[in-house]
């Protein structure tokens, strides 16, 4: 009697790899598009259409969660909330956030950003000062892509939720 053992080896991309290369593809339609007004302008259409033109998957993928209108963009990367230490936020990656307020002093002056519900791309950041600089639309009434700096250690109030685009 013989025995065959046949060993049938795949190659497939790292997923790591993958959503690196999604988040710097988001990147790059989100820089392209600065100064522009990106769908209706709200701060959702930046990133479905992002995500449409670098054929991750879409917006409506994934039900809103926890509740209705705190928008699922992809793989949920982290979650954090003024009680929690500022999650390592990689270029790309796309922010949802629900009843934030950020406060943050420089100098004699003291800034304040609210958002009941916004969503925003990572641009950069700085793990060790919690400063971000940000990509948005529909933000401070700009109904176009703008780029903006948030402190993210400056957290008062509310939820933000990290994701990563996913492969269509």
């Amino acid at each position: 009697m013989i025995n065959a053992i046949a060993l049938v080896v795949l190659h497939s991309t790292n997923t790591s790899e993958m959503e690196t290369k999604l988040q710097q593809d988001l990147l790059d339609f989100a820089t392209n598009n600065v100064g522009k007004q990106v769908g209706s302008g709200q701060c959702a259409d930046l990133i479905a259409k992002a995500l449409d033109a670098i054929n991750a998957k879409p917006y409506g993928t994934w039900a809103d969660s926890p509740s209705a209108g705190d928008y699922v963009w992809g793989k949920r990367v982290a979650t954090f909330t003024r009680d929690d230490e500022t999650p390592k936020l990689t270029p790309g990656t796309i922010l949802q956030m629900r009843d934030v307020k950020l406060v943050t002093k420089s100098g004699y002056a003291t800034f304040t950003f609210t958002a009941q519900q916004h969503t925003l791309i990572i641009e950069s950041f700085n793990a060790e000062t919690g400063e971000a600089k940000v990509i948005e639309q529909n933000s401070q009434g700009r109904t176009y892509v703008t780029r903006d700096t948030l402190n993210f250690k400056g957290i008062k109030s509310g939820t933000i939720w990290a994701y990563s685009p996913q492969p269509r």
